[in-house]
């Protein structure tokens, strides 16, 4: 009898995390925006955690000493949360961007080396695509713990650019100038104050005039 009990108990908690997944499907999941894989894996929590209760439930209506499963459950708890270190923290640093905001959608940062716009930020990574039109996941930790530069950091959007320019030997200087100068005057985003466009040259290198177009 109490096997019967027992099996009862997990069809009601299967039958249960059904019915729930159900009502999130097309009350909750519907009128959000949460993407199709965060949907999946929180369906999919949702069946493993009501499921499982409904299994020790079970267990302990046929005699079955649960206790003997906390000392197992202590150590899977601790290997788990070794294995999870690295999504809390990037949790915890995902609260950090979203609450402070140092860094927000549509801000241009650089990070180790890495040059583009944030497209989105969500709670483990942040989205970041490059000018070359990649989109580059960042995890969220990386922008709190290490050096950021954020270009565009209050809503201002004005940077100089420092493009180098190298010419070959004999090239006549002032004309290079002169190029420069009218491709930089004749760039509509390119303004005038707080300064005007320049031409700075920078070396002699071993196979090039080097300048420097800064705007």
């Amino acid at each position: 009898m109490s096997f019967l009990y027992f099996i009862i108990v997990i069809i009601l908690s299967v039958f249960i995390a059904l019915l729930f997944t159900r009502f999130l499907k097309s009350n909750v999941y519907a009128k959000t925006e949460i993407e199709e894989g965060a949907q999946y894996t929180v369906s999919r929590l949702i069946r493993y955690v009501t499921v499982t209760i409904g299994f020790l439930i079970g267990l302990q209506m046929i005699g079955f000493d649960l206790s003997i499963l906390a000392v197992f459950g202590g150590l899977f708890g601790v290997g788990i949360g070794f294995g999870l270190q690295n999504i809390f923290s990037n949790f915890a640093s995902g609260l950090i961007l979203l609450l402070e905001r140092p860094i927000q959608v549509g801000d241009i940062v650089e990070l180790d080396g890495l040059l583009g716009k944030v497209g989105e930020i969500r709670f483990r990574v942040a989205i970041v695509n490059t000018f070359d039109n990649e989109s580059i996941i960042v995890p969220n930790s990386d922008l709190v713990s290490k050096k950021v530069t954020n270009w565009s950091y209050g809503g201002d959007t004005t940077l100089r650019l420092r493009i180098p320019i190298g010419v070959d030997y004999g090239t006549d200087i002032e004309k290079v100038e002169d190029i420069l100068l009218d491709i930089a005057e004749n760039e509509e985003k390119v303004i005038s104050e707080p300064s005007p466009p320049q031409v700075f040259f920078k070396e002699h290198a071993d196979s090039a005039l080097n300048f420097e177009l800064r705007a």
